[in-house]
């Protein structure tokens, strides 16, 4: 950007126009000329830093642009409000960060006057220095987020590879700031054709950049976002600063006047900052560029109202969330730490249906990442809809999260809490009452949950590979070999090895979590087996459903022939769904969209009739439910679920408390929502802008149109749930009570 080592050469930028020195000039006119050139130097120094805030402004009104374009042309188009609002938005913060860069150019410029007057080679040459060693300070902490995962920990990577891209860093920006310093020159020189096609093909390389931001992991990995955004930022900069000196005097004092006007109006006023905020209320749902920038000012807001006391940004968030609603309560309610609330009635009612399946097995058939609707379509799973018809089938049951690491322990705890107990975990419950467990499981999983779900045990676990042994970038992600053919396989000659015991088996299927990692070879030969269009997106996740569909019909006929389907239980169901490109994201966690919570789940058992229950429940459900199986007496406090089977009482009683979810990524928690006991409603929170969203569970698209500030009263009725739940955040718990 331009800097005071250029502004003689600027045509922006004013000259002095003092008459000439005589030899007998009086001390008057001395001391008039020496006010006349402060004064031009103050005026050189403001127009400098007009200068540099309209670059800034320029820079930023193309973010907003950016933003404005990428949501027209998605689902959601925003308003003439909203492209006010993020223009506005945008000035200002050019305005304020403007201000900043001028100061730092300015002590810059004194420096690189300095050395320029021995050596301009060498004033050059620091220059770029300096830029090459603050891009890579800068980037350091990015540098070894980037390698610093459990598996990169383990390789010589972790040790050099931080380096590495910090270097990387340093180098780009030593080189843009070099040519931008070159092109600088030719421009005040005269010759501005080149500087002004290099400031074109930095804008485009620019807008490039944010399209990798824009479409690469969407929400997954902040620092990466941040990183990209930044990149494209110093690109942008750079382009403006020569495009910048093609504007008249006028234009740019125009824009920064009208950037500081907009820092003037949102810093000292009430009422432009509330219109603001309300218009870019809608951000919130795909935060992208203007969302981001509001979440910075919003916490930079709250920084600076009480710096010795603040939490981060979440935590004021949630601080400004009460104070909106009005919210003085939050303790937990102690509805969640009592046993559910069942009559005795009820309850004899339910040890009776339990008495035709005294001590059953149990087998777990556990699809991950499997969405509800895929699971119903006859089409793509008929064996899973064939099942759920002969089965208690529940249509709405939902995850407590949208990711493995939130929704697994609360499946298995029964708790909402981020690290539970245990003592009741259905797992152990078995251990201690004498069934033999097993889980069956391929190798990418494994490792996985052995790192980060130690809790997750079991007496046995075999492992089936689904990657080549060659590869080192298999954690969680990344196996591209589809698997459960083989866990089919084992889990049939495990139960026939065990038949003779009690057993409670888990057959894990992992192949839908890496619908887009498994060979292309291999699922085009699924596609034709099961005469299915080959395809990507949706087409291509359907035919790995329909694969796993297979394989589960096979496992049913293997547990009848083994003579087993009268005395064991069988359990379906999935732990989230998956995204696969609604508003650009492709894969699961970080939001709490219909899609990622509703999940299949179907329970076999012998003795109970097939049923059909299309009221709300939760995956934390299912561990009361089985547990009363394993130890009839289990005591009901610590569960957060209900008894499943209550469902089905003659009259059964209403839900007596709401569902809950969160979501995150694997290092930070990110939104909060609740479901009310009826399933009408759903409230969810953004513990990023603590903005509350409400939805209308009957809508073609529940998470489509966002009713909170149409439905206050229910809004609030909602948050008033959510904040007395076990995962909302708490004093200085702030945003770890939620973090894995």
């Amino acid at each position: 950007m331009p800097d005071s080592s250029y502004s003689d050469g600027a045509r922006a930028l004013p000259r002095l126009a003092g008459a000439p020195e005589e030899p007998d000039s009086t001390r008057a006119s001395a001391t008039r000329d020496r006010a006349l050139a402060r004064r031009a130097a103050l005026a050189r120094q403001v127009d400098a830093l007009l200068l540099t805030v309209c670059v800034c402004a320029l820079v930023g009104l193309t973010f907003a642009g950016i933003d404005v374009t990428w949501r027209a042309l998605g689902a959601r188009s925003p308003d003439l409000g909203h492209c006010v609002a993020a223009l506005a938005l945008y000035s200002a913060a050019a305005a304020l960060l403007g201000c900043l860069a001028h100061l730092i150019i300015a002590l810059e410029g004194t420096l690189h006057r300095r050395v320029a007057e021995r050596s301009p080679r060498l004033a050059l040459a620091l220059r770029t220095l300096l830029a090459g060693l603050a891009a890579a300070g800068l980037s350091s902490g990015t540098a070894f987020w980037v390698f610093g995962g459990a598996r990169v920990r383990t390789t010589a990577m972790a040790r050099h590879g931080p380096w590495a891209l910090m270097l990387g860093v340093g180098v780009g920006a030593a080189l843009l700031a070099l040519i931008l310093s070159v092109a600088l020159r030719r421009f005040t020189s005269g010759r501005r054709a080149g500087p002004t096609l290099l400031a074109l093909l930095l804008a485009v390389a620019a807008v490039l950049v944010t399209q990798v931001d824009l479409r690469v992991y969407v929400a997954l990995y902040a620092r990466l976002h941040a990183m990209l955004e930044v990149v494209a930022a110093a690109l942008l900069l750079a382009a403006f600063s020569i495009v910048a000196l093609w504007l008249p005097r006028w234009g740019v004092r125009g824009v920064a006047v009208a950037a500081f006007g907009c820092l003037v109006a949102l810093s000292a006023a009430s009422g432009p900052k509330a219109w603001l905020e309300r218009e870019l209320r809608g951000v919130w749902v795909e935060p992208i560029y203007a969302g981001r920038l509001l979440s910075r000012a919003q916490s930079l807001e709250s920084y600076l109202t009480d710096p010795a006391g603040w939490r981060g940004s979440s935590a004021s968030s949630i601080a400004r969330l009460k104070e909106d609603y009005d919210i003085e309560n939050t303790t937990l309610d102690p509805i969640w730490n009592a046993a559910p609330l069942e009559t005795p009635a009820e309850r004899a009612a339910l040890a009776a249906m339990r008495k035709g399946t005294a001590r059953p097995n149990v087998a777990i058939f556990y699809v991950d990442t499997l969405r509800y609707d895929v699971a119903s379509d006859p089409k793509v799973m008929p064996n899973v809809c064939a099942f759920m018809k002969g089965s208690v089938s529940f249509t709405r049951a939902y995850a407590a999260g949208s990711d493995t690491l939130r929704s697994l322990p609360a499946i298995t705890s029964g708790s909402l809490l981020t690290r539970p107990e245990g003592q009741n975990d259905f797992l152990e419950v078995a251990r201690r009452r004498g069934w033999h467990r097993g889980l069956v499981i391929p190798q990418s999983a494994h490792e996985f949950l052995d790192k980060e779900a130690p809790a997750f045990g079991f007496d046995e676990r075999l492992s089936v590979k689904d990657f080549a042994p060659v590869r080192m970038d298999v954690w969680g992600y990344g196996a591209d070999q589809p698997a459960s053919e083989r866990v089919v396989d084992r889990s049939l000659e495990w139960m026939k090895q065990n038949k003779d015991k009690k057993f409670l088996l888990w057959s894990f299927h992992f192949d839908l979590h890496n619908w887009r990692e498994l060979s292309d070879m291999r699922v085009a030969e699924m596609a034709r087996t099961y005469d299915m269009p080959e395809g990507a997106g949706m087409l291509r996740y359907a035919v790995v459903a329909r694969g796993i569909d297979a394989e589960f019909g096979r496992f049913l006929r293997g547990l009848d022939q083994l003579g087993l389907a009268d005395d064991t239980i069988v359990v379906f169901l999935s732990d989230h769904g998956e995204g696969v490109g609604r508003e650009g994201f492709w894969v699961h966690s970080i939001f709490l969209w219909d899609v990622l919570l509703r999940v299949p789940l179907g329970l076999r058992i012998p003795g109970i009739a097939p049923r059909v229950v299309n009221t709300p429940v939760s995956l934390v459900d299912l561990a009361p439910t089985l547990a009363r199986w394993f130890d009839p007496e289990v005591s009901m406090k610590g569960y957060h679920g209900e008894d499943l089977l209550a469902r089905l009482l003659p009259g059964a009683p209403k839900r007596r408390r709401p569902l809950l979810a969160h979501s995150g990524t694997h290092d930070s928690a990110r939104r909060l929502g609740v479901i009310d006991p009826a399933g009408t409603s759903k409230l969810v929170v953004q513990l990023e802008s603590g903005v509350p969203e409400l939805y209308d569970l009957s809508a073609s698209d529940p998470d489509w149109e966002d009713l909170a500030d149409a439905q206050r009263t229910r809004t609030l009725e909602l948050l008033n749930y959510l904040v007395r739940s076990p995962v909302f955040p708490r004093a200085d718990e702030a945003t770890s009570a939620l973090q894995h």
